[in-house]
């Protein structure tokens, strides 16, 4: 079949001897060294399509139900975090995406609840003897924000706070509430000289004697 017009007619020509010209990759014709002609692949991929409503109603469902900071994971834990803190990106995940996060969601620990004002632990750092092992740790209780009432504890080594087990953490917190809440700041402040509630140093001798400095003793009532 001949064709009027030059330019398709050069594309013709150049599919024919295999240079592919502008025409879609999918019409290119390519000889192989054994003198087979073949055709390639498209030149363009088709773009994934994005997740489906039921995929994203099960994200944030599961966004609600597990506990997002038990991944050790610093980057895994940082992005579900920030997906769950702007949800809008959830509707430009791809479906491959979506359903990776699906099932990382499904392995991680349901959410435990608030603990009652009873049970509840100052947040602060203190000092426990566990298996004749003194611990420094660190609680923090967030008053605002979706993780309002829960508390966090994280292990103290050299200057740096690592995040622990869960059977660790409840043992810790079982030795704190029967050790007392102001023995175990006040140990934490003698032993490493700084204030068992907000960390600074202790300078005054009477502050380092005591473990805790002065205005946050009288925030404490201790």
């Amino acid at each position: 079949m001949t064709t009027s017009n030059p330019f398709a007619a050069r594309l013709r020509q150049l599919a024919d001897e295999g240079q592919g010209g502008y025409l879609p990759r999918s019409s290119r014709v390519y000889t192989t060294a054994w003198g087979r002609k073949v055709s390639a692949a498209p030149a363009f991929p088709v773009a994934e399509p994005t997740a489906t409503p039921k995929q994203v109603d099960l994200i944030r469902r599961l966004l609600d139900e597990k506990d997002l900071t038990a991944e050790t994971r610093p980057a895994w834990r940082d992005r579900v975090l920030a997906l769950a803190a702007d949800r809008a990106q959830l509707e430009t995940l791809t479906r491959t995406k979506a359903s990776a996060l699906i099932d990382h969601l499904f392995a991680q620990p349901a959410a435990v609840a608030p603990k009652k004002a009873a049970d509840a632990v100052p947040a602060g750092r203190y000092a426990v003897r566990v298996d004749d092992v003194l611990v420094f740790f660190k609680v923090d209780v967030p008053a605002e924000g979706r993780w309002a009432g829960y508390t966090f504890v994280e292990r103290q080594l050299s200057d740096d706070f690592v995040r622990i087990p869960r059977a660790l953490q409840a043992q810790l917190l079982s030795q704190l509430r029967e050790d007392g809440f102001e023995a175990a700041s006040k140990l934490y402040g003698r032993e490493l000289g700084v204030c068992g509630v907000c960390g600074r140093t202790l300078t005054n001798e009477d502050s380092r004697a005591a473990g805790i400095g002065p205005k946050c003793a009288a925030g404490a009532g201790w």
